[in-house]
């Protein structure tokens, strides 16, 4: 008998739990809705669920189709707002503070993905300035997916602040604010940008037809066993070569004394410059572990306040040490670098930067013509020049083109990222990416059109 009225209960709570009206992540507080074009509201529910949407004052219906999709149409509308909706079901969702005006997507690899928190230092003023809550972001997180996906993810809109703008695009930031002075109206940034990927990767299997290489290559990963083998192995490569990175590192023999200790003796060391990439024989685009070290005289009157060591970018992946303490690490190639210095660290006199370089394959270093420096309130202690360093660790290449990335794979990327948008009505595009496809720019010229087209279609 339990075992009977706990298998209703189930059946009961699972019904209820779907009955439920499920809306996708665009459709959410904050949102900006196309002005002077007929606007898609849609969702998920129970079949034949009844739906009805009110919004400024006129109620709309719909009915949930047998796979559990509803779907309805606002009429054109002027700009404005703030608006509410009601979406009521078995359940009733209220989304608040809407706006209606442009909405545009923008899309693309890392120049469109680059965040205003990278500059700033650059446009303070802009940052300072930004708060206009007619100016909004809907972020789309990175992903990839070898079939339709019917939803992103994202932490919803969000409106232009100080705080909130450093995580919106630099450019999509630049556009919409141009755009709001222009036309006064609200502007809705969708941003769904992906750093280094190929157009292949944001176009349908449809807009791919006239690239047969390009759909074979797609359906090879539509098996999903296929894709997890495919984890599976380059993982356990990966794996492998960054713990012989650390196994066979010089600088780590000794847990007590390793080469971040201010104690360990460098008079011995080989000089190198800073920026600039390895060009010593022993270093010069070989893979491994290089360790670098700079000392620097620090004025009694900096001593015990907080400060900062920046690179302008390191290649490839680095962990630095100041004192013998670790402020900072990063695997970001081709990143600035702003690692906090606690005051208590900083001492009066000499002071010793140590930074661990590992290098999978290429070009190893600091970013040539970028500026390195010890800061400390308004006062700097410039770090360019000779440094001495030591390689740690000999490897073998871990080249890019030894394991998979999915996200250039064609098709992978309109599927998760792009296909989910294609209900929402939109201003335009703004597309910023070519990059990755440079090595076959006339290929570009064809599939860049195609991408076009395809878009425009849905």
């Amino acid at each position: 008998m339990k075992v009977q009225l706990l298998f209703g209960l189930g059946i009961l709570f699972a019904s209820t739990l779907f009955a439920e009206i499920k809306l996708p992540a665009l459709i959410d507080n904050g949102m900006v809705l196309q002005r002077g074009q007929d606007v898609k509201i849609w969702g998920w529910a129970d079949a034949s669920e009844q739906i009805t949407v009110t919004f400024n004052g006129q109620t709309y219906p719909a009915i949930t189709s047998t796979d559990g999709k509803w779907s309805l149409t606002l009429p054109k509308m002027e700009a404005g707002g703030p608006y509410t909706m009601t979406i009521s079901g078995e359940n009733k969702v209220v989304i608040r503070d809407i706006l209606v005006g442009d909405v545009w997507l923008c899309s693309g690899q890392s120049n469109m993905a680059f965040k205003m928190d990278r500059i700033k230092k650059k446009y303070e003023k802009e940052v300072a300035t930004s708060a206009n809550s007619d100016i909004r972001q809907f972020l789309v997180k990175p992903s990839w997916s070898f079939s339709l996906k019917d939803d992103v993810q994202s932490d919803g809109w969000k409106s232009a602040n100080p705080q909130n703008v450093l995580d919106f695009s630099a450019v999509a930031y630049f556009f919409a604010r141009a755009l709001h002075e222009e036309t006064q109206v609200p502007i809705g940034i969708i941003n769904a940008s992906y750093s280094a990927t190929v157009a292949e990767a944001w176009v349908s299997e449809e807009g791919l037809k006239h690239f047969p290489d390009f759909i074979a290559e797609a359906n090879k990963f539509k098996d999903p066993n296929v894709v997890k083998h495919v984890q599976d192995t380059d993982n356990a490569l990966k794996s492998a070569w960054f713990m012989r990175s650390k196994e066979q590192d010089a600088g780590y023999i000794d847990p007590v004394n390793n080469w971040a200790n201010p104690a360990v003796d460098i008079s011995s060391w080989d000089v190198i410059d800073v920026p600039g990439y390895w060009d010593k024989p022993d270093v010069k685009n070989k893979p491994g572990v290089v360790w670098m070290v700079k000392e620097i005289d620090v004025p009694a009157h900096l001593a015990g306040k907080d400060a900062m060591v920046f690179f302008g970018a390191i290649d490839d992946r680095d962990s630095t040490y100041f004192n013998g303490i670790k402020v900072g690490h990063s695997y970001m190639r081709g990143r600035a670098r702003n690692y906090k210095v606690p005051g208590k660290l900083v001492k009066a006199g000499k002071n010793r930067i140590v930074v661990r370089i590992l290098n999978p394959d290429g070009p190893g270093g600091v970013y040539p013509d970028k500026k390195c420096a010890f800061i400390s309130g308004g006062e700097k202690i410039d770090l360019t020049g000779q440094w001495k360093y030591k390689v740690g660790a000999k490897l073998s290449a871990l080249r890019s083109n030894m394991t998979t990335k999915f996200n250039i794979k064609p098709t992978a990327i309109f599927n998760s990222m792009i296909y989910p948008l294609t209900d929402y009505t939109i201003r335009g595009v703004a597309w910023y990416q070519g990059e990755g496809n440079a090595g076959r720019a006339y290929q570009y010229r064809q599939l860049f059109a195609k991408l076009i087209v395809d878009w425009r279609g849905r």
